[in-house]
This record gives C-alpha cells, structure tokens and sequence, in this order.
C-alpha cells in the first residue's frame, strides 16, 4: 500500500490546482481521475477576468495566454432583437479581459503542471471506495484497462470528482440539458455571444486553432422534441434568431456533440473536504465555473494549509448563489419578454454593475 500526505479524487481544473497548492508546501500528492487526458467536457469554455490572479498563484498564467483567445466583452441576442453588448470589468490592469479556451487544452495545462511540481497522477483509475481509519484515510481504486485494484493511504483526503460524481450528495436537481461541440465560423470580434431561445440558451466562444465552442443549456422537453438531434435543434434555435442564423450558416462543426444532463444545485453534503463544481455548483451562466474551481482549491490547499477551515469556499459560492434568483428571472423572461433587456438602454450602468458582479468574486 503506497503512503502519500493528501489523496485527491479527480484532475479537472479544481482538483489538479489543489494537488499543485499541496505539492508546494512538500506535501506528497496523489491524484486519481477516471479518464485519460487529454479529454472534452461539457463546458462554456470561458474564463473570466477573477481567474488571472490563480493562474499568477499557480505560475501559469503565461502558459494559458499562449493558448486561446481575448475576450473583453458580453453580447445578449434575444430573437430578432438588436443585440446588447457589454464590457467585461478590468479586474487585473496587467491582464483587462477574461480568455476563451478549450477544457481539452486547460485541463491538460493543469495536469501537466501538476505532475512538473512532482504530484503522482494515476489516469483511467476509478476510485470504488474509501473509509477514514484513525488518522488516515485508506482509498480503493480499479485500474479501469486490467481490472487491478489498488489501495492508497493518506492522512488528507479531497473531492474534486465533479458535479455527476458518486461521492457528492446533493438536492435540487433540474430537468435540463447540456450541450457542446466545437465549429469553425465568422470570427466574434473577442466577445462572448450568448443567443436566447424559448427553451434555454446557447453561448458562442472562440477558443484556439480558429475555433469556437458551440456550448448551451435547454430544457429536456426541448431535446426530446429533436429526438436528440442537436444539429436540428441548432436549426430551430437559428430560426428564432437571425443573427444566429446567419453565424451558423457560414459556420461547420468540427467535433462530435458532448451532453450532460446532470444539474445539482447547492452545497456538497459529503464529510469531505471539496474543491470546485463537487463543493458546489453554481449557475453556468454566470462563466464563473472554471474560477471557482480555482478559487476554491487556493482557499482549501493554499497556504496557509488548512483543509478543516471549509468555511471561506461556501462563502465563495454563496456569492454566486445569491444571484440565481436574479438570473433564473432572466433566462426565463428572455424570449418572453424581450422589453426587460431593452432597460440597458435606459440603465446602462445598472447593467455594467451587474456584469461586474457577475465576473468578479
């Protein structure tokens, strides 16, 4: 049985931070993820301009300018409406804008980085089971290609499987769908483009290699209705909205499409210490997942150590969770009642305080 100081469950952008943070305090770090990297998720691709001062913490926040694109700025089609655009704050002066990349690029980014700073990372490995012994905690994990089963002893434990994973206890689950894949098509002039229709959303990002990230949320009646078929639901998004309409026509999908249709609100009732979207899940269309995910593992795996104090990372999240009220109002008014989003003309520094308070943390 192999010893380590923290074990940590998952290498997405909140568990490989939290195996970096622990490595650099001369801890021995054990990292465990079920698939092999590099892989895609279901995710809007964005970073938002809070991320730069974890990404300067963890030493990478040149690596990750290397890869991708700028965004400084938020557009709001709703139908045929004319579209609202809105500046992204300036949250770090050295770096004015938030980034879109692919997960596929950031996560391997990460683990890379992880296994540099000498984390153990074992891919393809399901975690089956743990029991917490005295002061150690003992974790079983099946090689997934031979079937072997390993076991694994540290006095530190952490969840970083994510918002689908096993160890995670939640309520609040909600009938939606999520979607993704990667197109080439018209460039977006370094804005986030978020197109609404009567069912959900679908936001545009431009990640690297001239790509864009097609990534959306709808309602399960809705992908029921084109059986499944998200090529025909982009047709029938674009007929609602012509702004779409005329991207997607120049546009060709590059990747197969990704779902997930797994949404817990809420804070994790599990015993263990957790990092990033397994600690809480918030809002995605606020962009703040990846941050959060970040944010959450300095506080926990940060100097000063101490992974009993929770507390700080439920505030985190409770920030946002304030204002899903506000944005649930919004995403199913949108189609509806369009005039709600026409108010920026009046109020445009109301709706410049949001957006601030959307990005920052």
């Amino acid at each position: 049985m192999e010893l380590f100081d923290s074990l940590i469950i998952g290498a997405g952008p909140a568990g490989s931070s939290a195996a970096i943070f622990s490595a650099e305090t001369g801890n021995r770090v054990l990292l465990l993820d079920k698939s092999r990297f590099p892989r895609d998720k279901v995710c809007g691709e964005f970073l938002s301009p809070a991320i730069w001062s974890f990404l300067k913490k963890l030493g990478l926040h040149s690596k990750i300018l290397e890869t991708g694109t700028r965004v400084d700025s938020a557009t709001f089609v709703i139908g045929n409406e004319k579209s609202i655009r809105l500046r992204l704050p300036v949250l770090d002066p050295e770096l004015p804008f938030g980034w879109g990349i692919s997960r596929r690029s950031f996560d391997a980014l990460l683990l890379s980085e992880a296994r540099y700073r000498g984390v153990t990372v074992l891919e393809n490995m399901e975690v089956t089971h743990y029991r917490k012994e005295k002061s150690f905690f003992t974790l079983q994990a099946t090689e997934k290609t031979t079937g072997k089963l390993n076991e694994f002893r540290a006095s530190r434990l952490i969840h970083a499987a994510g918002r689908e994973s096993r160890w995670k206890h939640l309520k609040g689950t909600t009938h939606k769908t999520g979607f993704k894949a990667h197109f080439t098509g018209p460039a977006l002039e370094h804005s986030v483009r978020l197109y609404f229709f009567k069912k959900g959303y679908v936001g545009l990002v431009e990640v690297e290699n001239g790509e864009t990230n097609v990534c959306g949320i709808a309602s399960n009646e809705c992908v029921s209705a084109v059986k499944g078929n998200f090529d025909e639901l982009m047709k029938e998004i674009a007929e609602e909205n012509g702004e779409f309409k005329a991207w997607l026509a120049a546009a060709l999908r590059k990747s197969s499409w990704l779902t997930c249709s797994r949404f817990d609100y809420g804070f994790n009732q599990n015993t263990l210490p957790a990092v990033g979207d397994a600690a809480s899940f918030v809002e995605p269309f606020l962009g703040q997942g990846i941050t959060l995910a970040l944010a959450s593992a300095f506080q926990l795996c940060g100097r000063p150590h101490n992974l009993r104090n929770t507390s700080k990372i439920k505030q985190l999240y409770k920030q946002k969770a304030r204002l899903r009220p506000l944005i649930s109002l919004a995403l199913n008014s949108a189609y509806s009642m369009p005039w709600l989003f026409r108010l920026h003309t009046r109020w445009p520094a109301v709706c410049q305080h949001f957006v601030r308070k959307a990005c920052s943390l």
